[in-house]
């Protein structure tokens, strides 16, 4: 798989040259006409976009005066989201914050201006036989690292001082049936996924979460071009807030949005929904934090956007907090709507 700031560097350069009561006050009784409303999702529809489903079947994007919606589908062998972004494919794309990064220092003209993930997903699963508690204990062993993730692994063990030639980075897909086989001893995983495959196969795993040691980069950010924000800022607001009303639908039901995922908008990949229920609990607990219930879903304090901002400049990129992200229209949404803060 090509590295993703490489597909990056390739399709921006390409592109360079061509609260959920439905009834509540804040909702227009006849919504403008926004006509269609087209969002990039990062991965195949499963049940990590249960937000997007709610919002969808329940008509949330239609009270805003959405006349239909393109939930368009990721995956390993999609361009990432800046791509369809810059080629005009799409409103608003979920990312996450390094590839949005990446694609500004290569000169695309985007803006984070939500974060649904206060904690990155990626982490360590190991056997519970064989556990790897924490990053110091992965020195000397063998992790299996998919390609896709090579860049994530390495910024990781940077931030924690791990020299890489002090551990065996052994290239994988995503079925962990390799550490099951114990042909590795760790495996960088997605929370939501792979602990949660191998406790339904009745096989004990120990897990830790990158962002508790050290990783600060949030993900499944909500990314959008910097002229929408100028020129279509309320077809923006509008997205966002029947986005907000879906996710509040989400959290207080994640069987429900499971069962959309297998059902309905994920039907023809075979989804079992005992597993896409594991990961919709799972990843709820990545979507709320002390600040949001203070500030409401999909905010970043200041301070946040600022050490996601360091970080990023020293892995080379080329951006600030001004140019990385804009979470104004969230905060007009808020003060217009302050009942949208509560879940």
């Amino acid at each position: 798989m090509p590295d993703r700031r490489q597909l990056l560097r390739a399709g921006i350069g390409l592109a360079a040259m061509a609260l959920p009561l439905r009834g509540r006050a804040a909702l227009a009784v006849h919504p403008p006409d926004r006509g269609p409303y087209a969002l990039r999702l990062t991965w195949i529809r499963n049940a990590q976009f249960a937000g997007e489903y709610f919002a969808d079947s329940r008509g949330y994007y239609h009270d805003e005066g959405f006349t239909n919606v393109d939930l368009q589908s990721g995956g390993p062998s999609a361009p990432p989201t800046e791509i369809d972004l810059a080629q005009g494919k799409c409103l608003m794309g979920i990312s996450a914050i390094d590839l949005t990064a990446a694609a500004i220092t290569q000169g695309a003209a985007l803006r984070t201006i939500g974060c649904l993930f206060q904690k990155s997903a990626f982490c360590l699963v190991s056997l519970a036989s064989r556990p790897i508690p924490d990053p110091a204990a992965m020195i000397g062993r063998r992790i299996g690292v998919q390609a896709g993730n090579q860049v994530v692994f390495s910024t990781f063990l940077q931030l924690n001082g791990i020299d890489p030639g002090r551990v065996t980075i052994v290239p994988v897909q995503f079925d962990p049936t390799p550490l099951v086989a114990g042909e590795v001893d760790g495996w960088v995983g997605y929370i939501g996924n792979e602990p949660n495959q191998l406790h339904r196969r009745g096989i004990a795993a120990t897990t830790f979460l990158f962002a508790d040691h050290g990783y600060p980069l949030v993900m499944e950010t909500f990314v959008v071009r910097q002229d929408s924000v100028l020129h279509e800022r309320d077809r923006l607001k509008a997205a966002l807030r029947a986005e907000l009303r879906g996710w509040k639908d989400a959290l207080r039901d994640p069987a429900g949005g499971a069962a959309l995922a297998v059902d309905r908008y994920g039907r023809s990949l075979g989804l079992d929904l005992q597993a896409e229920a594991m990961q919709a609990i799972t990843e709820n607990t990545l979507i709320t934090s002390p600040e949001t219930t203070v500030h409401g879903l999909m905010t970043l304090t200041p301070d946040r956007m600022e050490r996601n901002v360091q970080v990023l400049r020293d892995l080379g990129n080329d951006v600030t907090q001004a140019t990385l992200f804009d979470m104004s229209l969230l905060g007009e949404i808020y003060r217009e709507d302050p009942t949208l803060i509560r879940v």
